[in-house]
């Protein structure tokens, strides 16, 4: 016959292991989550930082490209000449952006929000360009027009009225010129200051 005296440290011992294993079980699946926690965060981190990096190499590269072509021709026009030169855009320029905009949420707000204001700033020179291209196909047009029917007050009224728009929209390609450089001299220094080069 068991002996009180013996079951009772027996089922003391047996309910302080269960619970220290209890307890050791949770500490083992709290510690393992903490980890996966911290991988998730790192390589959330890291994932930011390559495409922030990727987004900066793009706009490097189409800033390089800008500025020796028509960017240069922009800023070496004097004040208050005509642009005369059109912009022949084919190709998808923005690929980078344009394929991980769904990922510009998981990067730190202000970031994001430059990086988005920067390509906007690129999406509006463009389309100031554009419709500079189409003032000045309609100047050609109507020069065209005016050898045909030279003399006509009607045609030097259009071909002067198109000079108007060319003048005006000169104006415009250059205070997005300046817009888009300033936002992206911001952006890169904010980049920089978080050793995204």
């Amino acid at each position: 016959m068991p002996n009180s005296f013996t079951t009772i440290p027996n089922f003391a011992s047996t309910l302080l292991g269960g619970a220290l294993a209890i307890a050791g079980g949770f500490a083992a699946t709290f510690l393992a989550h903490n980890l996966q926690a911290r991988r998730k965060r790192r390589e959330a981190l890291e994932f930011s930082k390559n495409l922030l990096r990727l987004l900066r190499c793009e706009l490097e590269a189409v800033r390089e490209i800008y500025d020796t072509g028509i960017g240069k021709l922009l800023n070496e026009l004097p004040n208050g000449k005509l642009f005369m030169y059109r912009l022949a855009l084919t190709e998808d320029w923005f690929s980078i952006f344009n394929t991980n905009a769904v990922h510009l949420g998981r990067i730190e707000a202000e970031l994001s929000r430059q990086t988005i204001k920067v390509y906007a700033l690129m999406k509006r020179l463009i389309e100031e360009y554009r419709i500079n291209n189409v003032y000045i196909k309609e100047f050609d047009d109507a020069t065209a027009e005016s050898r045909l029917r030279a003399g006509d007050a009607q045609v030097a009224a259009k071909l002067q009225w198109i000079q108007d728009l060319i003048r005006v929209q000169t104006t415009r390609i250059k205070e997005a010129d300046r817009a888009l450089k300033t936002g992206t001299d911001e952006l890169f220094t904010s980049l920089e200051q978080r050793g995204i080069k």
